[in-house]
C-alpha cells in the first residue's frame, strides 16, 4: 500500500529548503587573492572554480573586478 506524505511535512520540507537556499557564503579574502594568483600564472576558470567547489561565474566576476579596480577583496555594502 502506498502512503502519502502529509501536506504539513511536505511544508515543512519546503520552508527548511528555502531556508538552506537563502544563506549566501562569500570566499574569504585570501581564496580571493589566491584565486587572481593562480589566473595570473595562467590557470583555467574553471579549474579553480572546481577546486573552490563554486561555480565558474564566481571567479569570472572575481577576476572581471579585480581587473577593473585591482583589487580582489569585497566591495562594501550598502546596507
Amino acid at each position: 500500500m502506498l502512503q502519502f506524505a502529509s501536506s504539513d511535512s511536505s511544508a515543512e520540507f519546503e520552508i527548511a529548503k528555502a531556508k538552506n537556499t537563502s544563506k549566501r557564503n562569500h570566499l574569504h579574502d585570501e581564496m580571493r587573492w589566491k584565486s587572481v594568483g593562480m589566473l595570473q600564472a595562467g590557470a583555467r576558470q574553471s579549474t579553480i572554480a572546481r577546486q573552490l567547489n563554486v561555480n565558474r561565474s564566481v571567479i569570472r566576476r572575481l577576476w572581471n573586478h579585480y581587473q577593473r579596480d585591482q583589487n580582489a577583496s569585497r566591495r562594501r555594502g550598502s546596507g
